[in-house]
C-alpha cells in the first residue's frame, strides 16, 4: 500500500514538473510562432508585406500597446480589469472638454483621471476583498456614465493643434516613418517593462500572482501591492485615452469599445496566464502586435467581418488553452 502511494506520488511529481516546464517556455513561444504563420498566411495578399502597410501597422499600435500593456498588471495579480475601455472614455473625453476651456495644459489632466480611476478600483478591490471581475465590470459602467454627463452623450472636437499636430506627425527612419505616438508609447512600455522586471514592487504583482499566501508569509504588503497594479493600469489607460483623443481629433462616448476586449486578448495572446504569476508586459507587446497584423491582414484579404470576430475568438481561444496555469483558480 505505502509503495503504490510513493509510485503516485513519484509519477505526480514527474507530471507536476513536466507541467512546470512546459509554462516556462510555451508561453514564450506562442506569440512568436503566431506571429510568423501570421505573416506566412497573408504573405501573397496584394500590399501586406509593403512598407505603406508596415506603417499602418506602426499607426495602429501605441493606443493598444498601451492599454494592453496596463491591462497586463492586474492579471499578473490573478485578477482583472475591465474597466479599462471605461476609463479611457473618461479621460480622453474630459481631457477633450477641458482643452476646449482651458488650454492643452488641462491635456495632462487624462493620465491623472486615469491614475484615480486605477486607484479606485485597486482599493475595492484589496480591501473590500471582492471579485475583480464583478468591480472592474461595475465601474466600467460608472466611468462610461461619468464620460457621458462629461461629454453631454455626444462626441467632443479636440482643439488643442500643437499636440494634436504632433499626434499626426512622424519621423523617417531608415525610408520608413514612425509616427510620434509610437515612439512615444514604446518609451512608457519599455519604462512599465523595467518596472516589473527590475522594481522590487513591480517584481511583487509577478509574485502575489504566482502565490499570494506565500508571498504574504513572505512579507510582501498584499494590499499595497493590488492597489498599485490597478494603479498603474488605469494611469496606462488614461495615457491611451489621452492618445486617441489627440489622434482623432475628437473624443467619443464609445471610443472605447474597441479596446474592452482587445486588450484583453493581447495580454492573453502575448503569454501572460489569466491565473497570474506568468507573463508580463514586454510579452504583451507581441500579442499587441499579432492582434493588429491579424486584423490588418484579414482586412487587406477581404475577409468577411463577421468571420474575422470568429477567427480572432477563436486564436484567443487557442492562447488561453496553451498559457493558463490553474484551472481551479482563474480570475482572483
Amino acid at each position: 500500500m505505502e509503495e503504490s502511494v510513493a509510485v503516485a506520488a513519484s509519477r505526480e511529481g514527474v507530471l507536476s514538473s513536466a507541467w512546470r516546464t512546459r509554462q516556462n517556455w510555451l508561453p514564450r513561444v506562442v506569440p512568436f510562432m503566431a506571429l510568423i504563420l501570421i505573416l506566412i498566411a497573408f504573405s501573397s495578399t496584394a500590399g501586406f508585406l509593403s512598407v505603406r502597410n508596415f506603417e499602418t501597422v506602426l499607426r495602429q499600435l501605441p493606443v493598444l500597446l498601451l492599454v494592453a500593456g496596463g491591462a497586463t498588471l492586474p492579471i499578473l495579480l490573478g485578477s482583472i480589469d475591465l474597466s479599462l475601455a471605461g476609463i479611457m472614455v473618461l479621460a480622453g473625453g474630459t481631457a477633450a472638454v477641458l482643452v476646449a476651456d482651458m488650454g492643452e495644459k488641462a491635456l495632462w489632466l487624462a493620465p491623472l483621471i486615469g491614475l484615480a480611476a486605477g486607484f479606485v478600483n485597486g482599493v475595492v478591490v484589496a480591501v473590500a476583498k471582492l471579485p475583480s471581475f464583478l468591480v472592474t465590470l461595475g465601474t466600467l459602467f460608472v466611468f462610461d456614465g461619468l464620460a457621458q454627463i462629461i461629454m453631454e452623450g455626444v462626441p467632443h472636437p479636440y482643439t488643442g493643434d500643437v499636440s494634436r499636430d504632433v499626434a499626426r506627425s512622424d519621423v523617417m527612419v531608415l525610408g520608413i516613418r514612425f509616427p510620434y505616438l509610437t515612439l512615444l508609447a514604446a518609451v512608457i512600455l519599455a519604462a512599465l517593462i523595467v518596472f516589473t522586471a527590475r522594481n522590487r514592487n513591480g517584481r511583487y504583482i509577478t509574485a502575489v500572482g504566482g502565490g499570494e499566501r506565500v508571498a504574504r508569509l513572505s512579507g510582501v504588503r498584499i494590499v499595497r501591492v493590488k492597489i498599485l497594479a490597478f494603479a498603474l493600469a488605469g494611469l496606462m489607460a488614461g495615457l491611451a485615452g489621452m492618445f486617441l483623443t489627440m489622434r482623432s481629433s475628437a473624443a467619443t462616448p464609445t471610443m472605447g469599445d474597441p479596446f474592452l476586449l482587445t486588450s484583453i486578448a493581447a495580454v492573453v495572446v502575448g503569454g501572460t496566464s489569466l491565473s497570474g504569476g506568468i507573463g508580463g508586459p514586454q510579452w504583451t507587446v507581441l500579442g499587441a502586435l499579432v492582434i493588429i497584423v491579424l486584423d490588418n491582414g484579414m482586412t487587406l484579404a477581404g475577409i468577411n467581418p463577421d468571420y474575422q470576430t470568429i477567427i480572432r475568438g477563436l486564436v484567443i481561444i487557442v492562447a488561453s488553452a496553451l498559457t493558463i496555469r490553474r484551472l481551479s483558480d482563474v480570475v482572483k
